[in-house]
């Protein structure tokens, strides 16, 4: 599935709103959220997807250095990534549901690994 923009995603879970352009909305009353990342070098963000697409790895980066940032929460993730298409459109790729890999995770990388069923999503779960 790909999106032109978030509120396009964030539909599929119940958003009622207007245009939204944050990389994080949690879903009302699930231990969900949906995130928006950039999978390609950007000023703040190296965020990593494996070539399986069954990891995503997460640095935060100022100045070029490696940052400390916050451990991540433990909300599955349903991961839309922010990407440019052949046409050089900006669109969010849906790419699974993630959850944090806590025997990869520190202070300076969070590691999320896609979860067993993690390729589909029933959206009848969200209406």
């Amino acid at each position: 599935m790909v999106f032109k923009n978030h509120k396009a995603c964030l539909e599929l879970f119940g958003y009622k709103g207007g245009h939204y352009q944050r990389a994080w909305w949690e879903i009302k009353d699930l231990n969900q959220a949906v995130w928006f990342p950039k999978l390609y070098p950007n000023k703040m963000w190296r965020n990593v997807i494996s070539k399986d697409s069954s990891t995503i790895t997460q640095e935060m980066i100022v100045n070029g250095k490696l940052q400390k940032y916050e451990l991540p929460g433990n909300q599955e993730r349903i991961v839309f990534a922010h990407y440019k298409n052949i046409f050089g459109q900006t669109v969010y790729k849906f790419y699974g549901k993630y959850v944090p890999d806590w025997s990869k995770t520190n202070e300076y990388i969070n590691v999320f690994k896609r979860t067993k069923n993690g390729t589909k999503i029933n959206l009848s779960d969200y209406t």
